[in-house]
């Protein structure tokens, strides 16, 4: 299938010089049907500008879904633009062939949108450090995730000791002091420079790293949120099974 598209184009005239545009979404249509979509920039999005927000992104759609259904509206004016009143702007994209219309619209979001304003997927490795609970069966849980890109070197962590939605209520108050000890010496071992050596001292086996998954990113902060999800159905899944 082939999918025709429009970049939609913000200009926050109270914030900056009325020559500046930001890319904020996209309007898709499937040339043989007719099917359109739009899609805005998530305001929680690394690649947002910081004056983006929930409440604009829903104004912009609705003032898009206005002159899109207004018959009278001519879609072109005489200075060859595509104006959806006085700060948002459509510019033509060229028509776009895939196999899938939701592939098509992520794959034009990213280059039209999130790349235009300075932010690509990056692929990020995700993997935790988990506590086993039992060696022998080899029973554990995360205790913390971790994502990082090789490219850029970018690395971020998140702890999930106070709030753990993975941590079995028959865990006991030794076990429970054990994570806290591995916990604060894995966290002073990655003030040093080498943040390999955090890694290397961990008290095995009743701890270890288990790899989660890879994935396509903006973000390191992204990824492990991307991580966490994963593993929360996976732990659903097995609940269920």
């Amino acid at each position: 299938m082939y999918i025709g598209s429009f970049t939609i184009h913000y200009t926050p005239t109270e914030h900056y010089d009325a020559a500046d545009s930001f890319p904020v979404g996209i309007i898709a249509f499937e040339l043989e049907t007719g099917e359109r979509i739009t899609r805005l920039l998530e305001p929680d999005s690394a690649a947002a500008p910081e004056w983006y927000c929930e409440s604009l992104a829903r104004d912009i759609e609705e003032e898009i879904n206005e002159f899109l259904l207004d018959s009278n509206t001519s879609l072109v004016n005489e200075f060859g633009q595509i104006m959806v009143g006085s700060d948002i702007e459509l510019t033509l994209n060229r028509p776009l062939g895939v196999s899938d219309f939701e592939a098509g619209m992520a794959l034009l979001m990213q280059t039209y949108v999130t790349r235009a304003l300075g932010h690509e997927y990056k692929t990020y490795e995700t993997f935790s450090l988990d506590f086993r609970t039992n060696i022998k069966k080899d029973e554990h849980f995360p205790i913390a995730v971790f994502s990082y890109c090789a490219p850029t070197g970018e690395f971020s962590a998140a702890w999930l000791n106070d709030e753990n939605p993975f941590e079995p209520a028959r865990l006991n108050r030794s076990q429970r002091k054990h994570i806290q000890r591995q916990t604060e010496e894995f966290m002073a071992n990655m003030d040093s420079d080498n943040i390999q050596i955090a890694f290397n001292n961990i008290r095995r086996p009743q701890f270890g790293i288990f790899k989660i998954d890879e994935f396509q990113a903006m973000s390191s902060g992204q990824a492990l949120d991307i991580a966490i999800d994963d593993l929360k159905k996976l732990w659903a899944s097995r609940k269920a099974a």
